[in-house]
């Protein structure tokens, strides 16, 4: 059935979750890449992960500050200190440089799916940089087409397409039909509900890099997007 965002939580805890997942159980080095306003991040977090939060978005960026410093300070009270390797950063994302220490887990909600039209092998190449072949995993949620197209809506595509760009670099280890939990006013701009799910459908696919890549992506990991605001 569809993964609404309760269920989507309960399916990342199985999947992603420290231990009981394929991810370190004493925490994995997780980057939500277009965080927005953190949401997803502190999920993140809340599994026990080392997250960081990247977006271009300077509103987004000091939102998603505010609200880990409110569940930092819930969880001080109680005694815990789960937010304390949470982080959020302002910076375009299609200009970030490999990392420092290897990542374990990729999570894009927005990247892919609204960039791939015009910065494909920009958002390649990203990926590309981050990711360790044999090692990170990627989740990605993108619309699905299987709605009707709407004004405003998520850029829809099929699955078939998401492992033709993105096969050369991920194995997919899990796909489920999911729902965006949209919460915007329900106009004449806005995404088009599902009326059975609320919301609109989407993919959510966990991907794992293919090992004994390096050399084959290395020039595509060394490329940059020229133009500048892309993520």
């Amino acid at each position: 059935g569809f993964l609404g965002p309760d269920r989507v939580a309960a399916f990342c805890a199985a999947m992603l979750g420290g231990g009981s997942g394929p991810l370190p159980a004493g925490g994995a080095e997780v980057l939500d890449i277009g965080c927005g306003d953190g949401r997803d991040t502190l999920f993140l977090a809340s599994l026990g992960h080392r997250a960081t939060g990247v977006d271009i978005g300077a509103p987004a960026i000091q939102k998603a500050r505010e609200t880990q410093a409110k569940a930092s300070a819930a969880q001080n009270d109680a005694g815990g200190q789960l937010f304390a390797n949470l982080q959020f950063v302002h910076y375009d994302v299609l200009q970030l440089p490999a990392p420092q220490a290897p990542l374990d887990l990729i999570w894009d909600n927005t990247i892919y799916c609204n960039l791939r039209h015009e910065y494909l092998v920009g958002v390649l190449a990203l990926l590309a940089r981050l990711s360790t072949p044999g090692r990170t995993y990627y989740v990605l949620n993108c619309g699905s087409d299987e709605d009707a197209p709407v004004v405003g809506g998520h850029p829809r595509l099929n699955l078939g397409t998401i492992k033709e760009e993105l096969g050369d670099l991920f194995e997919v280890v899990a796909a489920r039909p999911g729902v965006y939990d949209v919460t915007v006013a329900r106009g004449s701009n806005a995404p088009q509900w599902n009326k059975e799910h609320q919301g609109v459908r989407s993919h959510f696919v966990v991907m794992r890099r293919r090992a004994n890549d390096d050399d084959a992506h290395a020039d595509l990991a060394a490329e940059t997007v020229a133009e500048g605001d892309a993520g």
